[in-house]
């Protein structure tokens, strides 16, 4: 067993499980997420809306988001963090790293930011990060 790699599939994975979306198509990465009002349409505070899903493991902006939702779904006692370690033996080297409320530390790594917010966030909400060799 090793740790998903970045890509369409991790995608889904975090959407689901750290996002809060129901993946309706994961052939074609789409599925429903909980977006806020107010809307023009109705007067409803939330409801559900079709979408592609974004590319949470290879693109910061989108992995930024991952972050943001764990600032507000979980408990965390202190801060997140996000860092490159550089060094001969810590080539390309990220950490992702969040605070539970039992003051556990949670941490994420891979060779890219986004990846290592990724593994760290599944690894928060209790997701298995590992997929079947």
């Amino acid at each position: 067993m090793s740790e998903l790699p970045a890509g369409r599939e991790l995608d889904a994975l975090v959407a689901e499980k750290v996002m809060g979306w129901d993946i309706t198509n994961p052939s074609i990465w789409w599925g429903n997420r909980e977006v806020s009002g107010p809307f023009p349409d109705c007067d409803c505070t939330s409801h559900r809306e079709a979408t592609t899903i974004p590319e949470f493991s290879t693109n910061i902006a989108a992995a930024w988001e991952v972050v943001e939702k764990l600032k507000g779904q979980l408990t965390l006692q202190g801060p997140h963090s996000v860092g490159f370690n550089e060094g001969e033996s810590y080539p390309n080297h990220w950490t992702a790293g969040f605070t539970d409320k039992a003051w556990d530390d949670i941490r994420g790594e891979a060779n890219t930011a986004p990846l290592a917010i990724c593994r760290a966030a599944l690894k928060a909400v209790g997701a298995n990060l590992a997929r079947r060799e």
